[in-house]
């Protein structure tokens, strides 16, 4: 079993002295069943194989969603895992949803004891928990019933309605507390010199007090068989505490060299650390500045435009730009580059530079795609891709010409007459940066008057909730119908508060980008 901390975390509740005795022989009735040995092979898979994925891929829960028929529906490890492994355990699943539990979610850092002893709690407690409406006396299993987080076994256990929540928790143990008090009353404790010099010290000491009242005792009876006896002892005594003490100012000593390594390597880290930021920063307001303002680069006056940019990262991959080409014509360039932070910015860096060419000069969408491909085979290693749409609006006419090199989703029209959606689903071309040779296929259409259109990075529909479910495409379409007549700052303000939402705590996987703009026919 794990051993019990001295003091538990603020937050948490302790166990009283008479839970650990439930706790013990609730173990004792446990041991020999099948349950028990599902339990010890649960926790040994948990510690030795799903935490070393998790630790490995730096995710701080195992979860695991269970079926009404105790198999397990869904395992959770940074993206769904195969759960085979996890079906065996038929008892241990329905020993949990007896209790009302259908979701574990484990710290990878727990061990397999630490693991055992939460489901001995549980089992102590089995009674509470399968009625939970029933009125409980005892204290713990009251304030775990209320979402309380329970400390043992250095862990926090908390029950949230269906839901197991096991959290490692470090603990302070009680050896260590008497180490803390020796070092709070001699600070010299902490010095291997103080301990090198202590051995010879305390032997003698030791020496004497055995061998000072052997000496009288002897003296007085007679008995100096007994003196030559314990004479030999204090010898073997002064040898052991010489002994003891020169190896825990070895250990002290090597721990001394260690922290000092520590420190200068934490003060390199921190060095390199603050410069790789300040860099990271300056390349992110550098990034800032691809991207054009809708206050400062005006389209014509027929166009109105909003976007919003939330990278992954400090840096990210997506990048879009909207500039007139003539008093007629103007030009949107939406790509979602492979994989996100610094890699996949300087990608963007190729697509601006390129583009800002192509727009001093500009010629056909064939041409652009062909000079972006070009730029992106030949300046990145390979592998590295980019998906691109790209567009040109005569404002005058409404002809919307377009090629779309393999972005999704594919962008939408939404009608300025009834609202209705419809999406720009013309012939796809292959996505930019795989060979130098492309075949691109351009679609016409026309917008009109009060249309709005609007494009998204695969960042929006593919966030996910903390359960592993997509925001989705038909979640966007549902949102943008209920939102049809909305202005366009009102519209992409929705569509990045609902995958905020929607994604609630959960880190950001992808750059999330939205770009839309009105068109007004003159």
């Amino acid at each position: 079993m794990a051993p019990e901390n001295h003091k538990p975390p603020d937050s948490a509740v302790s166990l009283h002295f008479r839970d650990l005795v439930r706790n013990k022989f609730s173990c004792l009735r446990l041991k020999g069943t099948k349950l028990w040995d599902q339990i010890v092979e649960f926790s040994r898979w948990v510690e030795f194989d799903a935490g070393a994925l998790a630790r490995s891929k730096n995710q701080d829960k195992i979860w695991i969603a269970l079926a009404d028929d105790a198999s397990v529906e869904r395992l959770w490890i940074d993206g769904p895992q195969n759960s085979e492994q996890l079906q065996r355990y038929k008892y241990l699943w329905q020993f949990l949803l007896s209790l009302g539990i259908r979701n574990l979610r484990l710290d990878p850092r727990l061990e397999m004891n630490q693991v055992q002893d939460v489901f001995v709690f549980l089992k102590s407690n089995q009674r509470a928990l399968t009625d939970r409406n029933k009125h409980q006396n005892n204290p713990t299993s009251v304030a775990f019933l209320e979402g309380n987080p329970i400390h043992h076994a250095c862990a926090d256990i908390t029950l949230q309605k269906n839901d197991l929540l096991v959290e490692y928790s470090y603990c302070t143990l009680k050896y260590s507390h008497l180490v803390h008090w020796l070092e709070k009353r001699n600070n010299k404790f902490r010095d291997h010199r103080s301990l090198f010099q202590m051995a010879p010290r305390y032997g003698l000491i030791a020496v004497a007090l055995v061998l000072v009242p052997s000496i009288l005792i002897s003296a007085l009876h007679s008995e100096w068989l007994i003196f030559w006896l314990l004479t030999a002892a204090a010898v073997e005594l002064y040898g052991i505490i010489f002994i003891f003490l020169m190896v825990v100012g070895s250990v002290e000593y090597d721990n001394e060299e260690k922290a000092w390594q520590l420190t200068r390597a934490y003060e390199k880290l921190k060095f390199y650390a603050s410069r790789i930021q300040a860099d990271i920063k300056r390349a992110s307001n550098v990034q800032k500045c691809f991207l054009p303002d809708s206050d400062k680069i005006s389209a014509p006056g027929s166009v109105k435009w909003r976007s919003s940019y939330k990278p992954a990262e400090e840096v990210g991959g997506d990048y879009f730009d909207l500039q007139p080409i003539d008093d007629d014509r103007v030009m949107i360039l939406f790509a979602d580059v492979c994989g996100h932070g610094m890699a996949a910015a300087l990608i963007t860096a190729v697509l601006k530079t390129t583009f800002e060419a192509w727009a001093e000069n500009p010629t056909s969408l064939e041409g652009l795609a062909a000079r972006l491909n070009r730029s992106i085979s030949r300046t990145t290693p390979l592998g590295d891709f980019a998906a691109v749409f790209m567009a040109i609006l005569d404002c005058r006419t409404g002809c919307f010409e377009y090629i779309n090199c393999g972005h999704n989703p594919v962008p939408w029209i939404i009608s300025g007459g009834d609202g209705s959606l419809r999406q720009l689903d013309g012939e796809s071309s292959m996505i930019l940066g795989i060979q130098d040779n492309l075949d691109v296929s351009k679609t016409s259409t026309n917008l009109a008057d009060g249309d709005r259109f609007l494009i998204v990075s695969d960042g929006i529909i593919e966030n996910q909730d903390a359960e592993g479910n997509f925001y989705s495409k038909e979640r966007l379409e549902n949102l943008l119908t209920n939102n049809k007549f909305a202005i366009l700052s009102e519209l992409t303000d929705k569509i990045t508060a609902d995958a905020e939402l929607f994604a609630k705590d959960t880190h950001l996987k992808d750059d999330q980008t939205v770009l839309a703009f009105f068109y007004k026919q003159p």
